[in-house]
């Protein structure tokens, strides 16, 4: 996939599952083994690492799907109301003006209790700034 094809999906997710490399789905598929037999539920484990009692985060995505142009694929964390000002406020702030993003429909979302966007950038050489969780 390229960002041509991602960008028809900017604030409309798409029906299915995009994909992810083999090696990539391979690793996103041990960390969720490794998740269920530490009976650790996924919604606290993204809690904990990237939340908090914050309101937002914004990542790289560790599974990213796959791009061949460098595309890059990130993640918007949130638990209150994010809507497509707040969204570009947000991200703005992060140093990432030009982005498509979409939040999976429900069928498609394996993390269904936490909140995120997906975001994709264009690898332009512009730096990206991630941002921990912020307060609310």
């Amino acid at each position: 996939m390229e960002w041509k094809d991602i960008v028809r999906y900017h604030l409309s997710p798409p029906s299915g599952i995009l994909p992810r490399s083999s090696g990539t789905q391979a690793k996103y598929e041990s960390h969720q083994t490794n998740l269920r037999r530490a009976q650790t539920p996924i919604g606290c484990f993204i809690r904990d690492k990237y939340l908090g009692d914050r309101c937002w985060s914004f990542v790289l995505n560790e599974f990213p799907y796959e791009f061949s142009d460098g595309t890059r694929h990130y993640l918007l964390w949130f638990t209150e109301d994010f809507d497509e000002s707040t969204t570009a406020a947000t991200l703005s702030a992060c140093g990432v003006n030009e982005y498509v993003c979409f939040e999976n429909l429900l069928a498609n979302r394996s993390i269904k209790d936490i909140r995120h966007l997906h975001v994709f950038t264009k690898d332009n050489g512009q730096p990206v700034s991630t941002r921990p969780a912020e307060s609310c």
